[in-house]
């Protein structure tokens, strides 16, 4: 008999528990519905100020340099047989 006494003590205190959680979700759900939780934070946090910054306006006077040109080496061209013979291709 002294197990059984046991067993329900320990049942009890789960129940506690398990009662106590989920009285805490739904005040923590609450809490949430009615907007409490960010008149919290607007209390807690500082205003934020925002400030205009004005444009830098370039002076465009002169066009950029033209970009370089890019010489390619000539095109190598390999012979169909294979033979190791290369001839240069000009453009």
């Amino acid at each position: 008999m002294a197990s059984n006494s046991q067993a329900t003590g320990v049942i009890n205190r789960r129940l506690i528990a398990f009662v106590i959680l989920v009285l805490l979700h739904v005040g923590i759900l609450y809490a949430l519905a009615t907007g409490l939780a960010r008149k919290a934070v607007e209390m807690l946090a500082p205003p934020i100020e925002v400030e205009n910054i004005d444009e830098v306006k370039k002076d465009e006077h002169e066009p950029p340099p033209p970009a370089p040109r890019m010489d390619f080496p000539p095109r190598v061209v390999r012979a169909a047989g294979g033979g190791g013979v290369a001839a240069v291709a000009r453009a």
